[in-house]
């Protein structure tokens, strides 16, 4: 690490800017011991010490040394493309000019980052987009033909127009959809299983944990930058919420009137008037819901344990699974119709998971500290089961 970090190191010929800091030596030092003994470690580090090359480099210096795969996990996409564009391509300088040694670096996103090619030519064939939306889609259209791999940052469109396009994992047919060869998401998770480095998010790395460490190869060692909201993110990715205004754009996709939605598609009059009571129903029944909600929590800074909230939602239950009954029957219309089982079957499956949700809350006992209504895990043990 002195040969790197102290003057006249291999950093201060690389970088013009480069100015050397013990601290940040120290913390160098302090990162590739404790990888050596197979321990954890936390480091506090002010402004300006040069953190995350203090953890780049042994980090990856010991990965490459005993052919292990490190995953440095950020607070958000964002500080990902900063490690991905700038940081990393610098160490990789480092290393080749001064080791000889390459190194296999990846970007881990969430699979809705990714485009769905078979949604994209859906979208294209179904219109239902702005005039002005063309720009992105044709931009997109363009990226297609590069074959490589694409995420959100490349497509750099509005997020509504992403949603439709988006890779969305409760309608994916992997390896069977007819469009795999193409598909940049099955591209990204071969180059991950190559990667020595994986750069990922804390959401992403608690939704991997969550999913039972399906989604993401494993790693021999992990760097959490910015560690500081870990305990939040974890609670949050490792547990359920119920949300007002996620229920109401999900019903939205169902029915929204004046707008292009689900029903739409109905060929059974009778079900589409059923759907729409359904949804108007469930509506009113949020709204009185959530409202007798915060009637409970309304003064309360800190809420030690709550045993079985004293809120009604059996009304608002039974709705939902109305709705959910119905749509299953109007399922077996759109056996024959891959199209639009793509729109029905994602959000079906995420209304089945909100009332789900819904129930677990009205008769879960929390154990778990809270302040006003978001989670704060005092003790490992205690992050949601």
């Amino acid at each position: 690490m002195k040969d790197i970090f102290c003057p006249d190191g291999f950093l201060d010929m690389e970088l013009s800017e480069y100015e050397y800091r013990e601290s940040q030596l120290v913390m160098a030092e302090f990162i590739y011991e404790r990888l050596f003994e197979s321990e954890n470690g936390i480091v506090e580090a002010g402004t300006g010490t040069g953190k995350t090359m203090a953890y780049l480099i042994p980090a990856l210096k010991f990965a490459l040394e005993n052919d292990m795969k490190i995953a440095v996990t950020t607070e958000t996409k964002a500080l990902q493309k900063q490690l991905i564009d700038k940081d990393i391509a610098a160490v990789q300088k480092i290393f080749k000019d001064h080791f000889g040694i390459d190194f296999k670096f990846s970007l881990a996103l969430g699979s809705s980052n990714y485009p769905c090619r078979r949604k994209f030519e859906r979208l294209l064939k179904r219109g239902g987009f702005e005039q002005s939306d063309m720009v992105y889609l044709n931009k997109l259209s363009n990226l297609f033909k590069e074959k490589r791999i694409i995420t959100f940052f490349d497509a750099e469109m509005p997020g509504y127009l992403w949603e439709e396009i988006g890779r969305d994992s409760d309608i994916c047919g992997y390896q069977k959809c007819l469009m795999s060869s193409m598909c940049s998401f099955q591209a990204a998770r071969r180059e991950w299983a190559q990667a020595d480095l994986l750069v990922m998010n804390h959401y992403l790395f608690f939704t991997n944990i969550a999913s039972g460490r399906s989604y993401l190869p494993a790693s021999d060692g992990v760097i959490f930058d910015e560690a500081h909201s870990i305990e939040s993110i974890a609670s949050k990715q490792l547990g359920f919420s119920i949300d007002y205004d996620f229920l109401i754009n999900l019903l939205q996709r169902f029915y929204q009137k004046g707008k292009y939605s689900i029903v739409n598609n109905f060929k059974d009059n009778k079900l589409r008037e059923d759907v729409i009571l359904s949804v108007e129903l469930i509506v009113k029944e949020s709204q009185i819901f959530f409202e007798n909600v915060r009637n409970l929590f309304r003064g309360l800074e800190t809420v030690q344990r709550i045993i079985t909230p004293s809120v009604d939602g059996e009304k608002f239950v039974s709705e939902l699974k109305k709705l959910i009954s119905i749509l299953d029957v109007v399922k077996e219309d759109f056996e024959d119709d891959d199209d639009l089982r793509m729109e029905l079957d994602p959000a079906l499956n995420k209304l089945i998971a909100y009332c789900e949700a819904l129930v677990s809350f009205l008769n879960f006992t929390m154990r778990t500290m809270f302040t006003g209504l978001n989670a704060v895990t005092r003790n490992c043990s205690e992050i949601y089961h």
